[in-house]
């Protein structure tokens, strides 16, 4: 069986080994957010080396805001402040949801000393939300808890972890586990505390925020050939797209109530017939994250000219506004 489901997969996908890398990743133990990039050592590059005269971005989220190139959001920046210098740090990373941010934020995120903290987020809180049976929780959490408390019968989990036929097959149980959406929306208020705990957070050490939805090429008008032969995720599709609805009016409810800025992804690459998207959420190239990083940028506004008179003499190491 396990030969079989590898054929097929290697004549399906042009690899054998397809989605395991992922999975492997995210399975190596970090401590606090469970997974990913050691940020104490990313941190330390940072932490007490920032120029006074420097806006200092930092970025937050999954494997969207992970894979965001710091030049790019740099040179939009410049553009719309110029004579200004901008530096930004990128704290993302593949898997992470909105309460992984919260983390990475108050352990690691404000030492950096950051100017502006930008969150790309919402995808892997909903996405996951379907796969998982908690909100709020990681899709691989039960592996991690069935290793924890099965000791002894965690080598055998590890072996099916390479296994092409289970995965598969879990992957085939998921298609017909969807279920409809309104089993799903406890992931809301989850994504919208988390993201307020961040605003606070912000907000506490004098920082500007904003807060973007992840883009989802399902709201994409028109799709190019690609996009639109993309059709892994078509069977979860409705229920991803009404579920980043109920975000957005999460979020922008909570954007104006926290006065922090907000950025609707769903809509912005509308009108482009080019190639954006390479899968559900995943841009083919940079031209995806310049069009984002132009509108972070315009959406700004001058908000970062520091409107916050009591965090003045907080942040007397500031440029001059």
């Amino acid at each position: 069986m396990e030969i079989g489901a590898r054929v097929f997969i290697y004549f399906a996908t042009g690899t054998s080994i397809a989605g395991q890398a992922q999975q492997f990743r995210h399975s190596r133990y970090q401590p606090f957010t469970m997974f990913g990039k050691e940020l104490d050592t990313v941190a330390a590059r940072y932490t007490g080396n920032k120029d006074k005269n420097t806006y200092r971005i930092l970025i937050i989220g999954g494997s969207t805001a992970a894979i965001f190139k710091p030049t790019i959001l740099e040179n939009e920046f410049r553009t719309r402040y110029p004579g200004w210098e901008f530096e930004v740090i990128n704290l993302g990373y593949g898997g992470y949801n909105a309460r992984q941010e919260v983390v990475v934020v108050g352990i690691w995120g404000l030492q950096l000393d950051p100017d502006l903290l930008i969150s790309v987020t919402g995808g892997n809180d909903l996405i996951h939300r379907i796969r998982i049976s908690r909100a709020g929780t990681f899709y691989l959490d039960g592996s991690y808890r069935f290793t924890i408390t099965r000791p002894f019968l965690a080598p055998f989990t590890e072996l099916l972890r390479y296994s092409q036929f289970s995965n598969g097959l879990r992957r085939e149980l998921a298609r017909i586990r969807v279920k409809d959406v309104s089993k799903y929306e406890d992931a809301i208020p989850v994504l919208v505390r988390a993201q307020h705990s961040v605003n606070m957070l912000a907000k506490g050490a004098c920082v500007d925020r904003m807060i973007v939805l992840q883009p989802l090429n399902a709201f994409k008008e028109p799709l190019s050939d690609q996009e639109a032969a993309f059709t892994r995720y078509k069977y979860r599709e409705h229920v991803v797209m009404a579920l980043y609805d109920l975000a957005h009016a999460g979020l922008e409810a909570l954007a104006k109530r926290d006065d922090v800025m907000y950025l609707d992804g769903r809509n912005i690459y509308d009108g482009m017939e080019q190639t954006i998207f390479i899968d559900d959420v995943h841009f083919k190239g940079d031209e995806g994250y310049q069009i984002l990083a132009r509108k972070m940028a315009s959406r700004t506004k001058g908000k970062i000219l520091w409107d916050w008179p009591a965090c003045w003499s907080h942040r007397a190491m500031r440029p001059d506004r």
